[in-house]
């Protein structure tokens, strides 16, 4: 089949950044100890099934979600240290600190099948579900497997099938189409991985699996499910899709072929407060600051955020790796204001606009945590509108929460399409807050009654 090649509007296409990852791939040290929240996916806390100063093995079940659901799962063996919330929750999740004994040895899933190809269904999406790879519904018609690189930093798909195989992959993905009988498998990739997805294609083909090759134009956010799902597949066919990452694949076909749980994650390191940038296949729980440490720069301060340059979290040290992790990104930190910014030729700055030298030429880009200006009122430059992947309205939805009407004016103007990606403040030439403007908006319509369930009703 041949390769479709997708676009959408907004978005915006982030070029050469400096401190991106390496395409190398490093095995991270088993950690002393792991981290690791006692809670769903949904964010609901679970009681746990082990007390302090137990002995557990790795894939032991330390919580569990309802009978059969989700479980959160020991990542290394070792002693229960500690069960308290922990202050980076909020202090009220408990958390479960497990001092490692250095075994690397885990302990297979209840449950696990002899022969997959053999098994109901329903079987393997429980086990999938068990693993922490993923939930599965019972139906869906359509499943996206998403590899595409739209952030200024990304993962390498390459690396990642470096860290697994083919295979693995094309085997995950047969999974995948007996787990959700009459699905249909699509991939979506960076239009430049033109060569891995013929190779992808042709191991697949070789299956007699029939998989859908989506080429993307990279730009963010279209990673996003509210962008990506309805610009592959139309809003309807939308609504009936489940959106993985490519990890999630790699992880369900080991929960399903080899028994073997959800330990670990492969992470690219990335940011210019970095040194070296490999992707590091460590265990999940590992703290971040342990991950990133043999490869900062010296005598360079940095913020350590997950996921995203635009839209992630900063994230302390001793946070744990998640079972979501994709980037680490090191950011140098920088409070200091500039002599004449606005004289500056801007060599290494990005702009929405070609204000900078930058713009005209081919440099690798630098970002850090300086606003490199200062707020000013809003010029109606209109970048924010036409960035915006849900086609909304910013610089007008902004001004209503700045003046705190909050009302149904704002409901009209489709406030909670927002899917917080951030855009609008990075492109804001006037260095205006206008996603966190937004989110302060949704919040207070929550609690005035006006949430998106009532606006849709």
């Amino acid at each position: 089949m041949a390769i479709r090649y997708e676009n959408f509007s907004g978005g915006y296409s982030f070029k050469r950044f400096a401190g991106s990852p390496e395409d190398t791939l490093l095995e991270a040290p088993l950690p002393a100890k792991v981290r690791l929240a006692l809670r769903s996916a949904a964010g609901a806390d679970l009681t746990a099934l082990v007390k302090t100063g137990e002995t557990v093995k790795a894939g032991q079940a330390l919580a569990l979600e309802g009978s059969g659901g989700a479980s959160v799962l020991a990542t290394v063996s070792g002693r229960i240290e500690e069960l308290k919330p922990a202050a980076w929750l909020g202090g009220k999740t408990k958390v479960a600190t497990i001092a490692g004994d250095g075994s690397a040895d885990w302990t297979p899933l209840a449950g696990r099948l002899p022969d997959w190809r053999a098994a109901s269904p329903e079987a393997l999406r429980e086990l999938a579900l068990r693993s922490g790879a993923a939930a599965l519904p019972a139906r869906a018609a359509h499943l996206v497997v998403q590899a595409a690189e739209d952030e200024p930093h990304n993962p390498s798909p390459e690396i990642l099938l470096q860290a697994w195989g083919m295979e693995t992959l094309v085997e995950g993905l047969a999974i995948l189409a007996k787990a959700l009988p009459g699905v249909r498998l699509h991939l979506a990739l960076h239009h430049r991985r033109r060569a891995l997805a013929a190779r992808i294609q042709l191991a697949a083909g070789k299956q007699g699996l029939s998989l859908e090759l989506h080429a993307l134009c990279g730009k963010y956010p279209q990673a996003h499910h509210a962008v990506l799902l309805p610009g592959l597949l139309g809003k309807t066919d939308g609504r009936q899709a489940v959106l993985l990452d490519l990890q999630a694949v790699f992880h369900l076909r080991d929960a399903v072929a080899l028994g073997k749980p959800m330990l670990e994650r492969v992470v690219a390191l990335a940011g210019a407060g970095l040194a070296r940038r490999p992707h590091l296949r460590a265990r999940i729980g590992t703290p971040l600051g342990e991950l990133v440490q043999p490869y900062l720069r010296a005598g360079r301060e940095s913020r350590l955020v997950l996921n995203s340059l635009i839209g992630g979290s900063a994230a302390a040290p001793e946070a744990p790796l998640p079972r979501e992790a994709a980037v680490l990104i090191a950011v140098p930190e920088n409070r200091e204001g500039g002599f004449l910014p606005f004289a500056a030729p801007g060599l290494a700055s990005d702009s929405r606009s070609l204000t900078f030298a930058a713009g005209l030429l081919s440099l690798p880009k630098k970002a850090d945590t300086n606003l490199h200006g200062e707020h000013r009122a809003c010029i109606s430059c209109g970048f924010c509108e036409d960035v915006c992947p849900v086609r909304i309205l910013p610089n007008i939805l902004h001004r209503y929460v700045q003046k705190n009407v909050i009302d149904e004016t704002l409901v009209r103007f489709q406030i909670f399409r927002c899917i917080d990606c951030n855009l609008c403040s990075y492109v804001c030439t006037s260095k205006i807050p206008l996603a966190r403007l937004m989110r302060q908006g949704k919040e207070k319509l929550v609690k005035e009654g006006l949430g998106p369930r009532e606006v849709d009703a």
